[in-house]
């Protein structure tokens, strides 16, 4: 599933700063296509790309901002139940 979003990233302008809108959707449909299969960190990732390059997109924004921090603490919840 998330292979579609990496395939249409690599076709838009590779590197390109700010991304372009389109990029922005692939990368935020992408984190939640990798939330769906489980790829929390691959999600993270995602999540924060968009974040840094459009922070200010209102409730796209806030959004995305819930999602990372939910994100981020299922993470170290997650690595920290290992070293346990």
């Amino acid at each position: 599933m998330s292979h579609s979003y990496t395939k249409g990233l690599s076709s838009t302008a590779p590197r390109a700063k700010p991304l372009d809108p389109i990029a922005l959707d692939l990368h935020r449909s992408r984190a939640q296509a990798h939330l769906h299969l489980g790829h929390f960190e691959d999600a993270c990732w995602d999540c924060a790309t968009v974040l840094v390059n459009n922070p200010k997109n209102g409730k796209r924004s806030t959004q995305n901002t819930a999602a990372f921090t939910v994100l981020v603490t299922l993470l170290y919840a997650k690595r920290s139940s290992r070293t346990s």
